[in-house]
């Protein structure tokens, strides 16, 4: 036996929240629900 990867599913929703640390590939399309206010910082690397 190994270990499987198994691809996520499109449109499957994801939940951060303040102090959560979050990178997005290169190219991906996604929609936000905002809940609440939110003050973003961009680091490029």
């Amino acid at each position: 036996m190994g270990v499987f990867g198994w691809p996520v599913r499109i449109c499957e929703p994801v939940v951060f929240g303040a102090g959560d640390f979050v990178s997005f590939p290169k190219g991906m399309t996604c929609r936000r629900l905002v809940k609440k206010a939110v003050r973003k910082h961009h680091d490029f690397f």
